[in-house]
């Protein structure tokens, strides 16, 4: 049986924030409250909603990884 990895959400946050905006600015875009962000960054909060969650993956995706194939 393997062993489930988890989503390090702070790191995904620290990532948007220093390699593609603001907190404040990425809370916008998505609609959401920055406290949000906030509660996770201070681990009030584990995760963020599953759609939120989501367009962090894909924003991560998009502007935090290289693109090591080309």
């Amino acid at each position: 049986m393997s062993k489930r990895k988890n989503i390090d959400w702070v790191k995904i946050l620290l990532n948007l924030r220093a390699q593609y905006k603001p907190l404040q600015e990425l809370a916008d875009e998505l609609h959401v409250n920055k406290l949000s962000f906030t509660k996770i960054m201070s681990y009030d909060v584990d995760e963020p909603k599953y759609s939120v969650g989501v367009r962090l993956l894909e924003l991560h995706e998009q502007h935090c990884c290289k693109n090591t194939t080309k």
